[in-house]
């Protein structure tokens, strides 16, 4: 938890310097970066890290999350079909179409962590299921972020709240249970992070230019200041950082990252913060 706080910490004072805020004195960094571990650490220890988990499969939540994924299993998956895609644009009705699609990212999470905190491989083939589908969707935008249907036609990648979302949860699953999936589901999993995400985001991250910030460009987000920068970045980075086990990819990528700060901030410099984080976040993981 202590880690957890620090990071959120090192977080907050980069995104305050970021939105105009006075700048952190280099004391104030120099004292949170001694704090930092050595090795970035994640939201959640890998289901391998039994001490980790034994603890959480005693508390009275885990019994409830293992009884839902149980009610769930063998459950029909929901089809995301085109005509359900189209109902947007035909009605203005989100609901159709947004409610199977969240459900289904739900019920991937739920299985994932009832593993992980039972760790018998019950709720593997659920995974597995879950995953094919989730690989199988024709896009990963929801059809009110793609109204030039730029991802769901023309087939281009377009990063939104939930594409991004889509992807990180992809990138963990294939991180947590790569060793019992089959390698061929592992290797199309990472395969479809990086075309529907990664690629996109890494290649605006070495040029921002890349990102016009239109309207309904697949990167239209990229610098604005509302909640969807911090949330699709957040996905994209996290997604890396689960597929690719480093976080940005290369230390090249942790300058360009500094570089989207930069031009997000439109003129300040690149807080020591930012700099200090990015340069903290490019080395190996623990767990990696």
């Amino acid at each position: 938890m202590k880690k957890i706080v620090l990071l959120a910490t090192v977080a907050a004072v980069g995104v305050l310097t970021v939105a105009g805020a006075n700048p952190t004195s280099g004391e104030r960094v120099a004292e949170i970066e001694a704090r930092l571990p050595e090795r970035p650490c994640t939201p959640a220890p890998h289901p391998r890290d039994r001490a980790a988990w034994a603890p959480l499969a005693k508390d009275p939540a885990a019994a409830a999350i293992i009884a839902s994924a149980e009610k769930l299993v063998g459950a029909k998956i929901e089809e995301l079909s085109d005509d359900l895609y189209r109902d947007f644009s035909r009605t203005g009705n989100r609901v159709r179409y947004e409610m199977p699609y969240f459900r289904k990212a739900y019920r991937l999470n739920l299985f994932m962590v009832a593993e992980a905190l039972e760790w018998k491989g019950r709720f593997v083939p659920e995974i597995r299921r879950y995953l094919e589908s989730v690989l199988d969707e024709k896009v990963w935008t929801i059809p009110a972020t793609d109204t030039k249907d730029l991802a769901f036609v023309k087939g281009q990648p377009v990063i939104c709240l939930f594409s991004a979302n889509r992807a990180w949860i992809v990138a963990y699953a294939v991180n947590w249970f790569a060793d019992v999936l089959p390698p061929e589901l592992v290797a199309r999993a990472k395969l479809e992070c990086r075309k529907r995400v990664l690629d996109l985001y890494l290649a605006a991250c070495r040029n921002p230019s890349l990102a016009k910030g239109g309207g309904g460009d697949p990167l239209w987000w990229f610098f604005v200041r509302t909640n969807w920068s911090p949330v699709c970045h957040a996905g994209c980075v996290g997604a890396s950082r689960r597929s690719n086990g480093r976080c940005p990819t290369t230390s090249r990528d942790s300058d360009a990252t500094a570089t989207v700060q930069r031009e997000w901030a439109t003129g300040t410099t690149v807080s020591d913060t930012t700099s200090r984080c990015a340069r903290w976040r490019s080395r190996p993981p623990a767990d990696s």
